[in-house]
């Protein structure tokens, strides 16, 4: 369980709730802080034109360089205000500038609602980082199917579920990390802790808000 330090939102003292899951022997001491974790997810809330499914940067760094409150393009959740407090926080650490867009996905197989996904990896400590943002338009429904028997084969995933982990499995094997992390808020929170439960590889699980099972 995430202590009250960690579950302290970095904007206006909001609370999520959290829960972490780490693997016996994760190198802990290389990997991001839930801190970093927390506003690399709101990076995957960055709207229109300047989204990370719009991107063409390698790095985070390239893409937030022109980026401020007033362009980012998000929906009205939360004001310019906040976004500058979100963007001067991730412009100021130089390890989340560095981390590299390994990929990004949006969800279109079978039963796919569009829902956004990306791989970053840093550079130095090589953890991968797989971000799942939450529930986009075309994907309701999906949220309430998992809350009952299913269609899927084991009766008990969702389309959307097993989607996020095919694409999870297939970027993780395209590349050698040391550490593997997945992040999601919300409905990604929910497809974050559906993978950590179907591959034994995921060293780190982070879900804020994320829906149970």
């Amino acid at each position: 369980q995430a202590s009250k330090g960690q579950k302290a939102s970095c904007l206006q003292e909001k609370h999520f709730d959290i829960h972490i899951f780490f693997k016996t022997g994760a190198a802990m001491d290389k990997q991001l802080s839930t801190e970093q974790l927390m506003l690399l997810e709101n990076l995957m809330y960055v709207g229109g034109d300047n989204s990370i499914t719009a991107t063409k940067a390698e790095t985070v760094g390239d893409w937030l360089s022109t980026l401020n409150g007033d362009n980012v393009g998000a929906s009205d959740m939360m004001d310019n205000g906040e976004w500058n407090d979100i963007l001067g926080a991730v412009k100021s650490d130089d390890t989340l500038m560095s981390l590299r867009i390994g990929s990004v996905h949006v969800d279109s197989g079978d039963g796919g609602g569009d829902g956004v996904s990306a791989v970053f990896v840093n550079p130095d400590s090589k953890e991968a980082v797989f971000a799942f943002k939450g529930t986009e338009t075309n994907e309701w429904k999906d949220d309430f199917v998992g809350g009952a028997s299913t269609d899927q084969a084991d009766g008990v995933s969702t389309a959307q579920q097993e989607n996020a982990l095919k694409w999870f499995r297939l970027k993780k094997d395209e590349g050698d990390y040391s550490s593997v992390t997945v992040l999601g808020h919300s409905k990604g929170g929910n497809k974050a802790k559906y993978i950590t439960v179907m591959d034994d590889s995921v060293d780190r699980c982070v879900s804020m808000d994320g829906q149970g099972f």
